[in-house]
């Protein structure tokens, strides 16, 4: 029953709940609590049967190297996926409904931080994924700005979480630059 593809009945049915340790579609146990699509909003198409999940990060931000020298990490019903990169990711499986776990590894030892010098996982998420007989389903995974934040997951490209940690980042190192420009020219003038 783990991995029948559910009838349009069960689907409709069955909603997925929120937060840790939610219940997903079939009694699937969804750990992060990420997984904020219904099932019938992951769309299928023709390809090889299994997951196409395309994991990405935010390249224009202090930590887009940190993030470049890890790698995201796959799991379907628990078991990693070797081989994965940023960017897209065939995952054969069978027809059926998976659980998908992404997250990314802890950067190489270079990034020295308090979390990352551990190289622990940052940006778990998690969903209950559809696949169907001669079909691929996308799936869109976006770390997170910031390790503090989950990651993101879904049937649609989305927004890294947090980024509002960089703008107001950015926009307090603008700030500062100009301060400082302004102090450096103030003083040659006066």
């Amino acid at each position: 029953m783990y991995n029948d593809f559910p009838s349009e009945h069960q689907r409709a049915s069955e909603p997925i709940e929120h937060g840790p340790s939610a219940i997903g579609p079939q009694g699937l146990p969804l750990k992060h609590g990420t997984a904020h699509h219904p099932i019938d909003a992951y769309r299928s198409e023709a390809g090889p049967t299994g997951i196409l999940v395309d994991t990405g990060y935010y390249r224009y931000w202090l930590l887009g190297p940190a993030y470049a020298s890890a790698r995201p990490h796959i799991l379907v019903n628990g078991i990693e996926v070797r081989e994965t990169k940023w960017g897209l990711t065939q995952v054969p499986v069978g027809p059926g409904v998976h659980h998908l776990e992404v997250f990314t590894g802890g950067p190489n030892r270079f990034w020295s931080g308090r979390t990352w010098s551990k190289r622990q996982p940052i940006g778990f998420a998690d969903a209950a994924v559809p696949v169907r007989s001669g079909q691929q389903t996308t799936v869109h995974y976006r770390s997170p700005s910031l390790y503090l934040f989950k990651g993101a997951i879904g049937p649609e490209p989305m927004e890294c979480p947090g980024m509002w940690w960089v703008w107001v980042s950015w926009a307090l190192i603008g700030s500062l630059a100009l301060m400082i420009l302004y102090g450096v020219i103030a003083d040659l003038v006066s």
